[in-house]
């Protein structure tokens, strides 16, 4: 007899999945439970191990002990963003030297100043050399850190506010979890699988299904499944980076005159966009820790934070409305 709390949509069986509100629009019926459903079922042998590598990478990326890698990479990028050069000089938002075609950095960032009466007229931020962009980065860093907390603490509200299940899932041994094991022992008929070759089809069923480093992507994870956490975590970073150390020249009179390393910055924001937040996205839902709704659930969730609380807190934050500009 199949357990009621099954949520299995693999073999067509109707599920508490199917039940459950937030999964019930015609969009999740007719197009997201499907498509869940094909990359649940995707076999894993199939795929090579370089790739298999990657995807479990992608799904570990905001496991909790990966996550500090994340403010470290923060941090290293805001010294970056703060490495502009001075006059004389080519750079992020600098002018090369109309005297020399070379490029050179400064330990400041140097920016166009609000006189512009003078094409020499520059205003510093972030003076004081190495030391105070050090400071700088750290403050950007440790704000990165409070806007993943606060999306942390509003995906758990979520999830307990939902309480939707998540798939289930085979470990990296090929066994499955006991509620599906009970499951799998009867067929839709109510005739014990063992019989008949049953014993082999479910062997076949777990060889095809299971997937290597499962119990490594969906360790330290929570009960529910919507909004996914790791989708959330992944969308305040790309938020977080393209607002706070942004890719694209700040407005008037912060004029760009050259666009040298101006393409650095669009490529990391088409790699944070087009490759880390889809590849976690499928990662989740490849290792069958997550439904499609619950990673975009997730990202809109962040989308909606960085609008309204953590740019609430970044207001709030002297050191850092101080310096950012306006945007």
């Amino acid at each position: 007899m199949k357990s009621p709390t099954t949520t299995t949509t693999l073999d067509g069986r109707r599920s508490p999945h199917e039940t459950e509100w937030v999964y019930s629009t015609i969009l999740s019926r007719r197009i997201l439970t499907p498509l869940s459903a094909y990359v649940h079922d995707l076999p894993s042998p199939s795929m090579p191990a370089i790739e298999l590598i990657c995807v479990a990478s992608f799904g570990c990326a905001f496991n909790p002990v990966a996550f500090p890698v994340w403010p470290i990479f923060v941090h290293a990028m805001s010294i970056e963003f703060f490495v502009v050069v001075v006059v004389g000089g080519g750079g992020f938002w600098g002018r090369r030297s109309s005297s020399s075609s070379t490029t050179s950095r400064s330990t400041t960032m140097a920016i166009p100043s609000h006189d512009t009466s003078s094409n020499d007229s520059w205003g510093v931020w972030g003076g004081g050399g190495e030391d105070q962009r050090i400071a700088d980065a750290n403050d950007v860093a440790l704000f990165y850190v409070v806007s993943a907390l606060i999306t942390l603490a509003f995906t758990e509200i979520g999830k307990a506010s939902f309480a939707t299940t998540r798939p289930p899932r085979w470990q990296s041994s090929g066994e499955c979890d006991d509620d599906d094991d009970d499951d799998d022992d009867d067929d839709d008929d109510g005739v014990d699988s063992d019989r008949g070759g049953g014993d082999e089809r479910r062997r076949m069923r777990r060889r095809r299904r299971r997937r290597r480093y499962g119990s490594l992507v969906g360790s330290l994870k929570s009960k529910h499944s919507f909004p996914s956490g790791d989708c959330a975590q992944a969308m305040n970073l790309c938020m977080f980076l393209c607002k706070y150390v942004p890719s694209s020249p700040p407005p008037p009179p912060f004029v760009p005159d050259d666009d040298y390393g101006h393409g650095m910055w669009i490529w990391r924001d088409a790699i944070l966009f087009g490759v880390l937040l889809p590849g976690v996205a499928f990662a989740r839902v490849y290792y069958r820790c997550h439904w499609i709704e619950d990673c975009l659930g997730g990202m809109l969730m962040s989308w909606v934070l960085h609008r309204t609380i953590i740019a609430v807190v970044a207001s709030r934050i002297p050191s850092l409305s101080a310096r950012w500009f306006e945007q």
